[in-house]
C-alpha cells in the first residue's frame, strides 16, 4: 500500500486489513510477562487514597525509584479523582511495570463507566478556578497519556518512564 493509498483509505479501512487473529502462529520472540496489578476501587471520595496506597505498595515492592513512585502517586490521584468526580461507576485501576528495553516504565490505567450527567460532590463544592489542573499535571508528569474509549467504558492511562 503506498503512502497516498494509506492517506486516502482512512483509519477504518486500514484497521479492516489488520488480522483478527495471530497469523502464522505465535511469534518466537514473545515478551516476558510483566508485573501487573488490577483493583476495583470504590466510586467515592476514598478511592484516590486507596489507589495511592495500592500503587505505593506495589511500586516499592517492584523496586521502582522514589522519583517515579512520586510521579505515579500524583498521576493516579488525578486519574482516580477525575473518575470519581466526573464519571460513572464501576471504577478499576491497573498498574503495569514493564522493564523491557522498548517500554521500560510504569503504565497506570483507570477505567470508569463513562461520563456522569452531574458533577460529584467535590466539583460542586469548588470554584471554577479549582478545576482543570489534573489533566495538565498528568500530561506534564507522564511520557505519554490518553483515553481509550469502548462502547460503555473509558480508560484514561498514563505512562511514566521507569528512571
Amino acid at each position: 500500500m503506498t503512502e497516498t493509498m494509506v492517506k486516502d483509505a482512512g483509519l477504518d479501512a486500514l484497521l479492516d486489513l489488520w488480522p483478527d487473529e495471530v497469523v502464522g502462529g505465535a511469534p518466537s520472540c514473545l515478551p516476558t510477562p510483566v508485573p501487573q496489578d488490577d483493583h476495583d476501587l470504590p466510586h467515592d471520595i476514598t478511592a484516590p487514597a486507596r489507589a495511592r496506597h495500592i500503587i505505593s505498595s506495589f511500586l516499592r515492592q517492584w523496586g521502582v525509584s522514589a522519583d517515579a513512585r512520586s510521579d505515579a502517586l500524583l498521576i493516579v490521584s488525578e486519574l482516580v479523582t477525575n473518575a470519581v468526580e466526573h464519571a460513572l461507576p464501576p471504577l478499576t485501576m491497573t498498574v503495569v511495570l514493564d522493564r523491557s528495553p522498548i517500554v521500560d516504565g510504569i503504565r497506570i490505567a483507570v477505567t470508569e463507566g463513562g461520563l456522569a450527567s452531574t458533577q460529584g460532590e467535590w466539583g460542586a463544592s469548588c470554584t471554577s478556578d479549582e478545576h482543570g489542573r489534573g489533566q495538565v499535571i498528568v500530561v506534564e508528569l507522564s511520557s505519554a497519556c490518553g483515553p481509550l474509549h469502548s462502547s460503555d467504558r473509558v480508560t484514561r492511562w498514563a505512562h511514566i518512564g521507569h528512571r
